[in-house]
């Protein structure tokens, strides 16, 4: 069966890896067994929160629409209310519920639901929607909700109430209406004269008060860790080279003292080369000096070099000097 010259080629490359010992793909496995880096790990889960980020918003985003259709009917459906107790000179309350609310009228002495009005029935808040009511600018606890008997003698709990007169006034009162996945909040607020708001909250100080969204953590973590490495990089710099100047600068003393010694010593030494160790600054310094002739007879060059190890090529310091024949 013929064979392709690709084919041949790449067999023949890995039969002579197979032969002299070196392992396919082995670059490969290196790269593997190497892990991850710091700043692919931070990018990854940079891009991890900004996709969660986006999901969550769009889903806060429908849910805040909800809330909004609903503070929107309840605003509504209380000047509806308003407006029959006026038309009609009637009285028309709003009762409250943890999850509810329903509207009554004043018939015979007895609050009852309004008969043949589908408008004004009896709603449920949908699944997940919660209310907090402020009558008279305090926060009412539906655990102190209060009984009554009805008809039939059965004992049944009664809601706070907002009454809407036939004169026009209403019990001022306020709603706030959230969800427990979202994150704005509505308002309907009601006043004396029977006029009604539907605000939302401004959504910073929602914000504020639920803390830090996952995209602003992770971005807050993306920038301390790069902060933190350019830091640490930047102070391991500082920390070497204030050491690496230390060290020059105690070789140097150390090589100073051995021109001046030999200065001092009014002695012509003969051309060579002298090694020993001195201790300055409680370390120990190795030096050597090497005596050249020049090409006057009567001045010698020393060159003095200092290192930390005695078996170091490149010493820390190195000073050049001039010595003359003594007379």
């Amino acid at each position: 069966m013929p064979i392709s010259v690709t084919g041949t080629s790449t067999a023949s490359e890995h039969w002579h890896q197979v032969m002299r010992g070196i392992p396919a793909a082995s670059g490969c496995s290196r790269r593997h067994s190497a892990g991850f880096t710091l700043i692919e790990l931070m990018v990854v889960a940079l891009i991890i929160g900004i996709t969660l980020t986006y999901v969550v918003v769009t889903f806060n985003r429908n849910v805040d629409e909800d809330v909004q259709t609903e503070a929107q009917r309840l605003g509504a459906l209380i000047t509806l209310a308003a407006q029959e107790s006026v038309l009609h000179s009637s009285q028309h309350a709003l009762e409250f519920g943890l999850d509810s609310y329903k509207f009554l009228i004043l018939n015979e002495g007895q609050w009852q639901a309004p008969a043949d009005d589908d408008m004004l029935r009896e709603r449920e808040l949908p699944q997940g929607i919660s209310l907090e009511l402020y009558l008279e600018g305090h926060e009412f606890s539906f655990e102190d909700e209060a009984t009554a008997e009805d008809e039939e003698g059965e004992v049944q709990s009664v809601g706070p109430r907002a009454f809407m007169l036939s004169s026009g006034e209403m019990s001022p009162f306020e709603v706030e209406l959230w969800h427990e996945d979202g994150e704005a909040r509505f308002v309907v607020k009601a006043g004396i004269t029977g006029k009604v708001e539907r605000n939302r909250l401004d959504r910073d100080s929602v914000v504020r008060a639920r803390g830090f969204t996952l995209l602003e953590v992770m971005v807050a973590l993306a920038v301390i860790a790069f902060g933190l490495g350019a830091v640490i990089t930047e102070a391991s710099r500082n920390i070497s080279n204030a050491s690496l100047l230390q060290d020059k600068t105690l070789a140097h003393w150390v090589a100073t003292n051995k021109v001046i010694e030999k200065q001092v010593a009014n002695a012509w030494p003969s051309a060579g080369e002298e090694k020993g160790d001195v201790e300055m600054a409680g370390r120990e310094w190795f030096w050597t000096v090497k005596v050249i002739d020049t090409l006057d007879e009567r001045v010698k060059r020393m060159d003095v070099e200092v290192r930390t190890d005695a078996d170091s090529e490149r010493p820390v310091a190195k000073v050049i000097s001039y010595l003359g024949q003594p007379t």
